[in-house]
């Protein structure tokens, strides 16, 4: 995608937003060494594009393997997106001098698990929600996320959140979401640090 619209992406960056890693293809490696070497390119190629080096990783489809928090200290990432299983950032690797940030996202929170559709399938058949219940949804996780004062994680999608009503219901669920006390709104980087 960086390489197909770079004009694009460096505007993302000069307006303020944080570029992380997802792959190069969206591929899920077989390995770690394969993991490894696909981290090094995409890396090369941001710092070469966009004189950035990614902080964040976000596994393609979430799929990660053992030894993948050593991989993403010795490649020098900061965080890590890709375990389901807290509403709360934690440590990777805490004992480290500089372990990995997860902050755990959820597909109830992600915009692909709300907004895809099938007509395939005659017993599966989804149609597609309106952007009104996907917001009612992800504001009452949001609530209870809030109350429990934990990190909600969105996992958004350009080709999926970039439909005009949606990024208006994105729009219009921060605005709720910043009326209430001790919300901080930010980048991946920024809330792990």
């Amino acid at each position: 995608v960086l390489e197909k619209h770079i004009d694009i992406i460096q505007q993302v960056v000069a307006d303020g937003h944080e570029i992380g890693y997802h792959g190069y293809l969206h591929e899920v490696p077989e390995s770690i060494e394969e993991e490894k070497q696909i981290i090094l390119r995409c890396k090369s190629i941001m710092q070469d594009l966009l004189s950035i080096t990614p902080k964040g990783y976000r596994a393609p489809e979430w799929e990660t393997r053992p030894g993948m928090a050593d991989l993403l200290i010795e490649t020098g990432f900061e965080y890590s997106s890709n375990f389901m299983d807290s509403d709360h950032p934690y440590l990777h690797c805490p004992d480290l001098p500089e372990p990995i940030v997860e902050l755990p996202p959820s597909w109830i929170l992600d915009d692909s698990a709300n907004f895809f559709f099938t007509f395939q399938d005659p017993q599966r058949v989804r149609t597609i929600p309106s952007p009104d219940m996907i917001e009612k949804l992800w504001f009452a996780e949001f609530s209870g996320i809030h109350e429990e004062g934990g990190c909600m994680t969105l996992t958004m999608h350009p080709q999926i959140i970039g439909r005009s009503s949606r990024v208006q219901m994105l729009e219009d669920l921060l605005i709720k979401i910043r009326r209430h006390p001790g919300v901080l709104i930010a980048g991946g980087l920024e809330i792990a640090r």
